[in-house]
């Protein structure tokens, strides 16, 4: 790509991790952090489905250069005797959210998506499904809104452990035919389902104006 000269120039410069990426040494965790509380809901998880959860990572983490890297998601599920043996196959990621005009947001394209993993609950009761994300998310700022999705690839059956704080427009569920708020499906009206996310900060770096000079010296 050649870059044409000009005494002032728009540059982008995106930080990723691996060599040369610029990370602070802070981080947190994002989405619904609050315990499960009893009962958890049975009969909508049964797989080939995605839930998506709405975060705002500047309201929950303080990372001082304005970025994160989320590097795992995790979704907590709650089995009975009679599900288990189970095996899962799922992945996770970040998506973008849209502001619709009654003022919510709903889950949009996907930013990153983990590699598919599979996992196998042996014994009843509360499991965490942690995703690790392995790079598939670059340096996003976290002043702006976002959704935290877990995917499960195939059949899935087990109940969804909930807070006990409902709220409209923050959890969605897509079975094949679009995002629907899962605060209007009556089963979750007592709460929302368990989604986070762990993440690291890093340096959000935008658009910045500089000369040509500015810009020669960052190819170096």
């Amino acid at each position: 790509m050649t870059l044409a000269r000009s005494p002032a120039l728009t540059v982008l410069v995106v930080l990723a991790l691996g060599a040369g990426a610029a990370l602070a040494q802070s981080g947190g965790r994002i989405g619904n952090l609050n315990d499960p509380v009893p009962p958890s809901v049975p009969g909508l998880l049964v797989g080939n489905q995605v839930f998506a959860y709405l975060v705002m990572p500047d309201e929950q983490v303080a990372c001082p250069d304005g970025g994160f890297i989320l590097q795992t998601v995790a979704m907590t599920l709650d089995f009975t005797a009679e599900q288990v043996p189970a095996t899962i196959t799922v992945n996770a990621g970040l998506l973008d959210a849209h502001l619709e005009d009654n003022g919510f947001y709903v889950p949009g394209g996907e930013i990153g998506t983990s590699p598919e993993i599979t996992v196998t609950i042996d014994a009843p009761g509360l499991h965490v499904i942690p995703v690790p994300l392995q790079g598939a998310c670059g340096c996003e700022p976290t002043d702006a809104p976002y959704f935290l999705s877990f995917r499960y690839l195939g059949p899935a059956v087990a109940n969804l452990a909930i807070d006990d704080q409902p709220a409209p427009g923050i959890v969605y569920l897509d079975s094949g035919n679009g995002y629907v708020d899962m605060y209007e499906l009556g089963k979750t009206s007592g709460g929302k389902v368990i989604i986070w996310g762990d993440i690291v900060c890093c340096i959000a770096v935008g658009a910045e104006p500089t000369t040509w000079q500015d810009v020669k010296s960052l190819f170096r």
